[in-house]
C-alpha cells in the first residue's frame, strides 16, 4: 500500500509490490520479482514524493525493480536491477548521476541509490550529465540527453548513449554500442562487438573498433555522402579472426575505412558488400579490398564513395564499376609493395613506400608513388603522375620507359597524359598525347613530343620548353626560359605573367596573363600577340600579326611589316604602322580615327560609330548602329551597313558629282586633293561641309549628253534642263527602245511631281535631228 510496509517473502517465487511509502522488503529464498518503485496516481498532485526503500532479495535469481535513493541487495543468485534514475517524484529534471560500481558490484551513487550484488543492471539515466561505471557487472546503459560517460566491463553489455556528446567504453565481452545523435566517442573492447550507427541522428560519431570481430551497421542513410573513420590498434598477429563488418541496411555507404597496427602484421579481405555488410579477415599479406561483387540492389553502388587506407603490408585496393559518375575515391595503400586499381571516377592513388603498381582505370585519376619502383596505368581519361613530394630531382617519361622517380626508386608510366615534376632539377618527356608537363621549381628539362602539350617551367630559374609537333602552350613565368620549335610545329603560344616577353623563333602567339603594364615583341612569324588590362606595348615585327591591346588604358600598338590586324577596346589606342608595311586594318568596339599608314577601318561593336580615316584609300566599315563615315584624303570605300548612315565630305554640295556604282554610289570631289573619289554602300545620307544634309533617297535621275548608262545628277527636285540629242526621246523613253544611246534606259523623276511637264522643243544644237525634252 502507500505506508511504511514490511514484505517478507517464503521460500517460493514471490512477487512483492511495495507501493509508495518507505518499505523494507525480504525477498527470502525462491526467484522473487521485487518491485519498489512509488507510482502515485498523479505525480503532478504534489502529496507522494519517492522514498528510500530497503530491499534484501535473497537467495534466488531475483529481478528488482527500485527507484532513486533506495538500498538494495541483490543477495545470492543470478540477480537483475532496473532502476530508473530519471524518475524522481514531482522532479521531471533530476540531477544526474554519478555511480561506480566495483569488482564486486557494489557501489552508492551521488543520490545515495545503494547497490550491491547484482549480476545484472538495467539502468535508465537523466537528460543530465550522467557518469556511470558498472565494472564487471553486465549492463544494460541507456543515456537519455546529456553528455554522458558510460563504461561497462567484461560481460555482454548494451550501451546507448542517446541525445549528447557522450563517451561510451565497453570492455570484453560481445557489446551492443550506439552512440545516439550528437558528437560521440565511441570505443569497443576485447571481443565481437556491435556498433549500431543511425546516420540520420545529428552529429559526427568517431568509433574505435577494439580486438575481436566487430560489426558496425549502419541506419538511416538518406540522400548524400557519409564519412565513418575506423582506427584500431590492437588487432592481433594474424593467428585469429580479427577485423570489422561494415553493415548497410539501407542502401549506399560512404565510408573512410583506416586500420593502423604497430607491428605491420594486419590483413584483411574485403568479401561482400551486401545486407550483411563489408567483412575483413585478418591474416599476414596485406589488405586486399575488391568491390567487383559489393553491390547487392541498384543503391549500393550509387552512394559509395570515401577513402580507402591499407597498412604497411602488401595490400591489393581495387574499384570497379557500377557507381555514380563524378564519385571519386581516395586510396592510399601505406607501406608495402600494394596494388591499387581505380575505379571510373576521378580517382586519388597513393603507392606509398614500396614498389607498387597503381591502376586508374576510367576517370581523370592522379597518382602518387611514392618511394619505390613504381608502375603507373592510367588507363582512360586524363590522369596525372605528380612527384611534387620527391626528395631530388626526376628523370621521367611518359612513353612507358623507365625513368628515376628522384627517390631512389624506377618508374614505368603508361597511359599517363599529365607529368608534375618536383621542386628540383627535373627532366620530364612526355608522349603522344595532349601533355601538360609541369616542372615545378627547379631548372627544368621538358620535352612534350607529339600532340597539343601545355608546358609549364615554374618560376625562379629559366628552363628548356620543348613542345614538338602539335599546337603546343608554353606557361613561362621563369625569366630567361628557352622555348624551343621547329618550324611546321604548329602553332604554338606563349602565356605569361612576366612584364617583357619577347617571342622566339617559331613560336607565332603571345598572350599576357597579369595584371600590370606589359611589353610583348613578336617575331618574323604571323603573331598574335594579345597585352592585358593595363598599358601594354605591343610589337608584331615581320608577318600578318594580329595586335590586341586588351581593355583599361591607352595602349601602342607597332605592327612592322605585314599585312597587320590592329583589334582596339579604346580610341586612345596609339597606332603605328610603316609606310609600305603591308595593308593594315583596325577592328574597333569603339569610335576610332586612323592613324597614318593604316588602311582599313572596321567596326566590331553594336551601338553607333564614328569612323575616320586618312589620305590612305581607306575601306571604313560600319555596323548595325547609326554610323558616321569619314573617308578623308583618297579615294575610299565607306559601308555604312545597317543603321541611318551618314557620309561626311569635306565640301560644299556644289563641290560634287554622283554616279550609280553597282548597288551603290560614286562620288568624285571636284577639288583636288580633298576627298577624292569614294564609293559610298549602305548609306542613306550625306552631310556636307555647309552643312547640308542630302539623303541618297532624293536623288533624281537625269540624262545629258555626256552621261554613260544609269547616270544621274543630285538635285533638290528644282527645275532642271535635260538635253537630249540623236534619238526621238520620246519614243525610246517611253517604248523601252534604246533610248540615250542606251539600251533599256528609262526617264523618270523621283519623287514624282505634279509639275514635271515634258516639253518637245527644236534642238539648239542639231536642228531638224530628233526631238528635246524641256521641264
Amino acid at each position: 500500500g502507500d505506508g511504511d510496509d514490511f514484505l517478507v517473502g517464503g521460500a517460493g517465487d514471490d512477487t512483492l509490490n511495495g507501493g509508495a511509502g518507505r518499505d523494507t522488503i525480504l525477498g527470502g529464498a525462491g526467484n522473487d520479482a521485487i518491485d519498489t518503485v512509488d507510482r502515485p496516481s498523479n505525480i503532478f498532485g504534489g502529496s507522494i514524493a519517492p522514498e528510500s526503500d530497503t530491499v534484501d532479495a535473497g537467495a534466488g535469481d531475483d529481478t528488482v525493480t527500485a527507484g532513486r535513493t533506495d538500498i538494495v541487495n541483490g543477495g545470492d543468485g543470478i540477480d537483475s536491477l532496473s532502476i530508473n534514475f530519471g524518475f524522481d517524484g514531482q522532479n521531471l529534471d533530476p540531477a544526474g548521476v554519478t555511480l561506480t560500481l566495483d569488482s564486486t558490484g557494489a557501489g552508492v551513487a551521488t543520490d545515495g541509490t545503494s547497490i550491491s550484488n547484482f549480476e545484472r543492471v538495467n539502468f535508465t539515466l537523466t537528460n543530465n550529465v550522467d557518469v556511470v561505471n558498472t565494472g564487471n557487472v553486465t549492463a544494460s546503459l541507456d543515456g537519455q540527453g546529456g553528455n554522458d560517460t558510460l563504461t561497462t566491463g567484461n560481460g555482454d553489455d548494451q550501451i546507448s548513449g542517446g541525445a549528447g556528446d557522450d563517451i561510451i567504453n565497453s570492455g570484453a565481452g560481445a557489446d551492443t554500442l550506439s552512440g545516439g545523435s550528437g558528437n560521440d566517442i565511441v570505443n569497443g573492447g576485447d571481443g565481437d562487438d556491435t556498433f549500431s550507427l543511425d546516420l540520420s541522428q545529428d552529429g559526427a560519431d568517431q568509433v574505435n573498433l577494439g580486438a575481436g570481430n566487430d560489426t558496425v551497421r549502419f541506419d538511416g542513410f538518406a540522400t548524400g555522402q557519409y564519412r565513418v573513420t575506423f582506427t584500431s590498434s590492437e588487432v592481433g598477429n594474424g593467428s585469429a579472426n580479427d577485423g570489422g563488418t561494415l553493415a548497410n541496411q539501407d542502401g549506399g555507404l560512404g565510408v573512410r575505412i583506416q586500420r593502423e597496427n604497430a607491428d605491420g602484421t594486419l590483413t584483411g579481405d574485403i568479401a561482400r558488400f551486401d545486407d550483411e555488410g563489408i567483412q575483413f579477415i585478418a591474416g599476414t599479406q596485406g589488405i586486399t579490398f575488391d568491390v567487383r561483387d559489393l553491390v547487392s540492389g541498384a543503391e549500393r553502388g550509387t552512394q559509395f564513395e570515401g577513402v580507402v587506407l591499407g597498412t604497411s603490408g602488401a595490400d591489393t585496393l581495387s574499384f570497379f564499376p557500377p557507381f555514380r559518375a563524378g564519385q571519386a575515391f581516395y586510396y592510399n595503400a601505406g607501406a608495402g609493395n600494394d596494388t591499387v586499381t581505380g575505379g571510373d571516377s576521378n580517382d586519388f592513388l597513393v603507392g606509398g613506400a614500396g614498389d607498387d603498381a597503381l591502376n586508374g582505370g576510367a576517370g581523370n585519376d592522379t597518382f602518387i608513388g611514392g618511394a619505390g619502383n613504381d608502375v603507373y596505368n592510367g588507363g582512360t581519361g586524363i590522369d596525372t603522375v605528380t612527384y611534387a613530394a620527391s626528395t631530388a630531382g626526376v628523370s621521367i617519361r611518359g612513353d612507358g620507359a623507365s625513368g628515376s622517380d628522384g627517390m631512389g626508386g624506377t618508374d614505368i608510366l603508361s597511359g599517363i597524359e599529365n607529368i608534375t615534376g618536383s621542386a628540383f632539377n627535373d627532366t620530364i618527356i612526355g608522349n603522344g598525347a595532349d601533355n601538360r608537363l609541369d616542372g615545378g621549381l627547379g631548372r627544368d628539362v621538358l620535352l612534350g613530343l607529339n600532340g597539343d602539350d601545355v608546358i609549364s617551367g615554374g618560376t625562379g630559374v629559366a628552363n628548356e620548353l620543348y613542345g614538338g609537333a602539335g599546337n603546343d602552350l608554353y606557361l613561362s613565368e621563369a625569366v630567361g626560359d628557352t622555348i624551343v620549335e621547329l618550324a611546321g610545329g604548329g602553332i604554338d603560344t606563349v602565356q605569361t605573367t612576366l612584364s617583357r616577353y619577347t617571342l622566339q623563333a617559331n613560336v607565332e602567339n603571345l598572350t599576357y596573363g597579369g595584371t600590370g603594364a606589359f611589353v610583348g615583341i613578336g617575331n618574323a612569324a604571323n603573331n598574335v600577340i594579345t597585352g592585358g588590362t593595363a598599358y601594354d606595348v605591343l610589337l608584331g615585327g615581320d608577318g600578318n600579326d594580329t595586335l590586341i591591346g586588351g581593355s583599361g588604358a591607352a595602349n601602342e600598338l607597332y605592327g612592322g611589316a605585314g599585312n597587320d590586324t590592329y583589334i582596339v577596346t579604346s580610341g586612345a589606342d596609339t597606332i603605328v604602322e610603316q609606310d609600305g608595311g603591308g595593308v593594315d586594318t583596325v577592328r574597333s568596339s569603339t569610335s576610332f580615327t586612323l592613324r597614318g599608314n593604316v588602311e582599313n577601318l572596321t567596326y566590331t561593336g553594336t551601338g553607333d560609330f564614328a569612323g575616320t580615316g586618312n589620305a590612305l584609300a581607306n575601306v571604313i566599315t560600319g555596323g548595325v548602329g547609326s554610323d558616321t563615315l569619314t573617308g578623308g584624303q583618297g579615294n575610299d570605300t565607306l559601308i555604312g551597313g545597317d543603321g541611318l548612315d551618314t557620309v561626311v565630305l569635306a565640301g560644299n554640295r556644289a563641290d560634287y558629282s554622283f554616279t550609280r556604282s553597282g548597288d551603290g554610289y560614286r562620288s568624285v570631289d571636284s577639288i583636288t586633293g580633298r576627298d577624292g573619289t569614294d564609293t559610298l554602300s549602305g548609306v542613306e545620307q550625306i552631310r556636307f561641309a555647309d552643312g547640308s544634309i542630302v539623303r541618297l533617297t532624293d536623288l533624281v535621275p537625269t540624262v545629258s549628253t555626256a552621261l554613260a548608262a544609269d547616270d544621274f545628277l543630285l538635285t533638290d527636285g528644282g527645275p532642271q534642263t535635260l538635253p537630249l540629242q540623236n534619238k526621238a526621246i520620246l519614243e525610246d523613253a517611253f517604248n523601252a527602245g534604246e533610248g540615250f544611246n542606251h539600251a533599256g534606259d528609262s526617264m523618270m523623276m523621283l519623287p514624282p511631281s505634279d509639275d514635271f511637264v515634258p516639253t518637245v522643243v527644236a534642238d539648239p544644237l542639231h536642228p531638224g535631228v530628233g526631238h528635246d525634252v524641256w521641264g
